[in-house]
Parts: C-alpha cells; sequence; structure tokens
C-alpha cells in the first residue's frame, strides 16, 4: 500500500515539478533579454542594420574571415532573439554614404574594414588608439597594448581588442544613427571581442549604464585561461571633440 501511495505522490508531483521548472526558466529568460534589451537598445530600432565585416580579395569573389563569421554568427543570435534581423555586408563593397543614414556594426580593424577606418578616422577625442603601423592599442600609458606570441609555440597566449559604441555617427547631426565598433588586433581578437560583448557581464553591465553615452573599452584577452578569458583593460565614456 505504501509503495502506491509513493508512486501516486511521484505521479502528482511530476506535473507541479515540471511546471515549477519551466516557469523558472521563463522567469530567467526574461530577465536575460531585458538586460540585452537594455545593452542594444540604441540597435532595435525600425529599418535595416548592417554588419560590415573584413574580407580579402579571392578569385572569383572576396573571401571573408572565418573568425569574423563565426564572430557575425553569434552576434547575429543574440540579435535574433530580440526581434532584430541584421543585414550582411562586406567592407570593400559597403557603400559608406548609405551607411550614414542607418545603424551599423563593423567587425574588423581598419586595416582591413574600410568603415571601420572612416569611423575611427571622423572620431576625435577617443581615449585609446589604434597604431596601424605595429598593429597595437594605444591609451596614455607609455606601453603599446599588442598581441604576444609564445616563441617556443608560435601561438597567441596574450591579445587585446576594442569596443567602441557612438551614440551618432556625426555627434552634430540630429538625424545620424548609432554605431558599433568591434575589433582585435586579428581576426581572432575580433572573435573575443564579440564573445566579451556578449557574455562577459561586468562589461555587458557597465556598457548598459552607459547606453547613452558615447563609450569604449579596450580588452585584453588571455589564451591561456579558457574560464575568464577577458579583462577590462580600460573602459568608459568619453565626450568628443
Amino acid at each position: 500500500m505504501s509503495a502506491i501511495r509513493d508512486i501516486a505522490i511521484n505521479v502528482l508531483a511530476y506535473p507541479i515539478t515540471f511546471a515549477l521548472g519551466l516557469f523558472a526558466n521563463v522567469i530567467y529568460r526574461w530577465f536575460s533579454l531585458r538586460g540585452d534589451r537594455k545593452l542594444w537598445r540604441p540597435f532595435l530600432g525600425k529599418g535595416s542594420l548592417a554588419v560590415i565585416l573584413t574580407d580579402k580579395p579571392g578569385p572569383r569573389t572576396p573571401k571573408v574571415s572565418v573568425t569574423e563569421v563565426q564572430a557575425f554568427s553569434d552576434l547575429r543570435g543574440a540579435l535574433h532573439a530580440l526581434g532584430r534581423e541584421v543585414e550582411l555586408q562586406i567592407g570593400s563593397l559597403a557603400n559608406f554614404r548609405t551607411l550614414r543614414n542607418c545603424p551599423f556594426i563593423c567587425l574588423g580593424g581598419p586595416l582591413a574594414n574600410p568603415a571601420t577606418k572612416q569611423v575611427l578616422d571622423s572620431v576625435n577625442g577617443l581615449p585609446v588608439s589604434f597604431n596601424e603601423a605595429d598593429k597595437s592599442f594605444r591609451t596614455s600609458s607609455a606601453n603599446p597594448y599588442k598581441e604576444i606570441v609564445d616563441p617556443a609555440t608560435g601561438q597567441t597566449v596574450t591579445d587585446f581588442g576594442l569596443i567602441l559604441k557612438l551614440t551618432k555617427l556625426n555627434k552634430d547631426a540630429t538625424d545620424s544613427c548609432p554605431v558599433l565598433i568591434v575589433f582585435g588586433t586579428r581576426g581572432s581578437g575580433t572573435e573575443d571581442a564579440v564573445r566579451a560583448l556578449l557574455y562577459h557581464n561586468p562589461l555587458r553591465q557597465e556598457m548598459s549604464k552607459k547606453v547613452d553615452d558615447d563609450y569604449y573599452a579596450l580588452l585584453k584577452f588571455n589564451k591561456l585561461n579558457t574560464v575568464h578569458p577577458w579583462q577590462v583593460v580600460s573602459s568608459g565614456s568619453f565626450r568628443r571633440t
């Protein structure tokens, strides 16, 4: 009789437990998306949202970096969850005049992505700069931030990336749209920077608080640390001159 009672209790308890688990998952998802919506609010409006990747000449068509394709895929998935569709463009074919009138995201640095270069060249007062000659980031600190390679293995052990969000491409134009630039010293650094933007909670929380400001974050990537690979070297709001 006791065994029958236990079975009956388990049968009754299962749908209740399942419903509670489902409810908890819905609540967690709601809070997660709520944070994402605040972070991505400037880019969730109507119209198209272009994501521009770097490319290199190919035998027939331009070739896009594999790491940037993965970064684009991760970024598209996050935006798709918020109901935002994105349009893939490649840097060498992007029409910058058209882009001036709509929000866009650039993946890849100024050496390979013309749109990134034009944006960076137009911004005065940025607290961090990218030196194209030696592929390094520079701040007011005397030391440049650049890729570190293990001479024994030839593998990258430390890399750096930049996230730059502009509330308006043209700070003096009322109809100008927001722009996001994400890149590293190399392709894998761009992918790491995108993942930091998507998964590094301290960075995401700070960006959410600065959602209405021009904002930058210089990031350090420890390739040997798979648990905590991201570190914010310098970040914050800034005023363009």
